[in-house]
């Protein structure tokens, strides 16, 4: 399907929107992340999406593009700011890019954010029952 997708002249806006994430994904699996990064890139052009953000960032750093990587990030946060994986992400390349403080706030960030999910999760659980 996404290989057909991306081979059409035309094709409807949403159907490459999930071509190109399929694709990326499949090929960030199978480790061909400039594969996966050109797809991904393509995907951010026309969606707005913070987990491709991410995704892209994760590709961006396998190919040692560090600045591209917190970039992407960064964006992937801003679009997403209620996602604890990104924002664990975030404090790590800033902890890597030595950007000490933003990455105690992001980490502080993330780990209240999990906090929230969890309660949410142990309400929901608990008036399920």
């Amino acid at each position: 399907y996404a290989d057909k997708v991306l081979a059409a002249e035309n094709p409807s806006p949403e159907a490459l929107a999930t071509a190109l994430y399929i694709n990326g994904t499949a090929a960030f699996d199978l480790e061909q992340t400039a594969k996966a990064a050109e797809l991904f890139e393509n995907l951010v052009r026309i969606r707005r999406y913070g987990y491709v953000w991410y995704q892209l960032s994760l590709c961006r750093d396998r190919l040692g593009n560090h600045a591209g990587a917190l970039e992407a990030a960064e964006k992937a946060v801003e679009i997403t700011p209620q996602g604890p994986r990104l924002h664990d992400w975030l404090a790590e390349l800033y902890e890597r890019a030595g950007q000490k403080q933003k990455a105690r706030a992001s980490a502080r960030r993330a780990a209240e954010l999990a906090a929230a999910a969890e309660a949410t999760e142990h309400d929901q659980a608990r008036f399920a029952d």
